[in-house]
């Protein structure tokens, strides 16, 4: 991931992602937006991956939940990615 830190653990990555998220936000939504380069859909997009991310996530909690764990984790990759490539483009 050139260019990106990802944190590892995924307490620091929740947190990293979800303020990734939100500084977009801030910064593409309104009627002056300062950034205007950013589509809707790839703002969107990104959200929707967070949002998908965090709802597997959270499920991880149970310390019994090892599908759980196995569908945070592919999560996870896909979240990497797309913060990656949203990063990169």
């Amino acid at each position: 991931m050139q260019g990106l830190y990802i944190p590892q653990s995924d307490v620091a990555f929740s947190h990293f992602f979800r303020g990734i998220n939100q500084y977009v936000a801030v910064k593409t939504i309104g009627a002056a937006p300062a950034w205007t380069h950013i589509p809707d859909t790839e703002r969107a997009y990104l959200n929707q991956v967070y949002i998908d991310w965090y709802s597997a996530y959270v499920l991880t909690f149970d310390s019994h939940a090892s599908q759980a764990s196995r569908e945070a984790k592919r999560l996870r990759a896909i979240s990497e990615r797309a913060l990656s490539s949203f990063v990169n483009s």
